[in-house]
Order: structure tokens, then sequence, then C-alpha cells
């Protein structure tokens, strides 16, 4: 009975451990909307994929910290589904049917990708507002 028991501890111990060797965390900008509606919307996308444990929308920043499994999903996965709920996910475009089936209070201004447009940050230096790809941490 002991030796079943050391072999169960065993094996959780190995799961847990390869899972937390695979988890990491990303930060995608979108156009998501300060609201709590964007916010429930954008998660949701996130969390509904498989290997994503986590997602905080900020809206202050209008972007999105997910933690996820790098073995069960990647970066881009979870960029299109945020962009197949509506939203632009870093340099990736919105699904442009699916933002005009959002909530009004979720629908962003169309983005130009310039300095001055709506969706992208203020202190913008150059022409183009999108990141280059996600902060990995």
């Amino acid at each position: 009975m002991k030796t079943m028991k050391s072999i169960v501890m065993t094996a959780l111990i190995i799961i847990a451990a390869t899972s937390i060797a695979f988890a990491e965390n990303a930060t995608i900008k979108t156009n998501a909307t300060s609201h709590k509606t964007s916010k429930t919307i954008i998660e949701k996308a996130c969390t509904d994929l498989d290997g994503v444990s986590k997602a905080k929308f900020d809206m202050k920043t209008r972007s999105i910290t997910v933690k996820y499994n790098a073995k069960a999903t990647n970066i881009n996965k979870i960029k299109k589904a945020i962009t197949e709920v509506g939203f632009m996910a870093d340099c990736m475009p919105a699904n442009q049917k699916a933002a005009k089936l959002l909530p009004k209070e979720c629908q962003a201004p169309s983005c130009s990708h310039t300095k001055t447009s709506s969706c992208c940050p203020p202190k913008a230096k150059t022409k183009s507002c999108c990141p280059s790809k996600a902060k990995t941490k």
C-alpha cells in the first residue's frame, strides 16, 4: 500500500512539474473597449481555448494577459481567438463580421493604424501602432 502511495505521489509531482515547465505568459494589445462586457467577451474567448489557464483583461491599457501551456496552444491561436470575437490582437485585424455583431458598447472605432487613431496608444512613436509581437514573459 505504501508503494502504491509513493508511485501516485511521484506521478502527481512529475505531472505538476511538467505543466509548470510549459506555462507561459503573454500580453496582447487589443482594441477592445474599456467596458465590462468587452472584458467578459475577450477573457472568455481566451479561456475557452485548450491550454489557456488564465486570461485577465486590463481595461486601462486595453490589453489582455494570458497564461497558457505552450504544449497545448500557442500565441497565434490565442490571437486568432480574440480576432474571431471581433477585436484586433496586436497586428492581427478583427473579424469584421464578428466586430459588427458585438454589443454597441463593445464596438471599437475602426483602426487605421496611425498615431492619431483612437485604437492606438496615444504615445505611439511610429505610424504603425501595432507591436511586432506579444510580450512573452
